[in-house]
């Protein structure tokens, strides 16, 4: 979670306060699937599931059954950032800072140099994934999808890359390298971790023991009206 006060330690990120909890931390250390919103919502066979990575096919697509309510019919829509373009919001949070808005009094046109360290500026980014992405989409709708072995489970890279990596700098190309690579590590390594913890939730709700419907006791639930 990004924000004042946020982070505060040498690497990573700190818990914020939010809507008056604390701790609080970003959804992905319990949702890594980016699926559990799908337990809130009226059940549905059909999932269409985007997956964020650094480059097309870096990660291995989730088998339907270890995804959140286990849909039975899968597109898994690959589309490839890679680090540095995510990072790259960090350009304008140094400038937001108390220190360099003194120095910006001190000289009215300093700034980074960011073109001079290998690097593209956050707008340069969004506008280069949302536009191929964008066009990459349309041109999707007229192909075939890729299939594997699992039965109505189908695939689709954006391949966003051929637009993205003759615009990366040196310094882009240098941190994706090393970036790219321990997050392809991360997520071949924790994928017994993240299955164990959607099948324990499916398995509690199929039961009847949780819930994240509309007044259900999961946290997050919306309460019912008048309650």
């Amino acid at each position: 979670m990004m924000g004042p006060g946020c982070p505060k330690c040498n690497s990573g990120f700190s818990a914020k306060q939010f809507r008056g909890l604390w701790p609080v931390a970003d959804g992905f250390l319990l949702d890594e699937y980016g699926t559990l919103g799908l337990q809130a919502l009226a059940p549905c066979q059909n999932l269409l599931h985007i997956i964020p990575q650094n480059y097309p096919q870096q990660l291995v697509p989730t088998p339907n059954n270890h995804i959140d309510t286990q849909p039975k019919n899968v597109v898994s829509l690959g589309l490839d950032v890679p680090s540095s373009a995510i990072m790259s919001m960090l350009w304008d949070s140094v400038r937001s800072t108390k220190a360099f808005k003194f120095l910006k009094t001190v000289n009215p046109v300093l700034d980074i140099p960011v073109k001079a360290l290998g690097a593209n500026e956050d707008e340069t980014w969004e506008k280069l994934e949302y536009d191929t992405a964008y066009e990459h989409m349309l041109e999707q709708l007229d192909k075939p999808m890729m299939v594997g072995e699992e039965p109505n489970h189908f695939f689709v890279d954006l391949n966003l890359i051929e637009h993205w990596k003759p615009i990366r700098g040196k310094g882009e190309e240098k941190f994706d390298a090393k970036n790219d690579k321990a997050h392809t590590d991360y997520w071949a390594k924790t994928i017994p971790r993240r299955n164990e913890l959607v099948g324990e939730r499916n398995k509690k709700i199929q039961e009847g023991k949780l819930s994240y419907r509309p007044g259900g006791n999961g946290k997050g639930a919306r309460k019912l009206p008048g309650q």
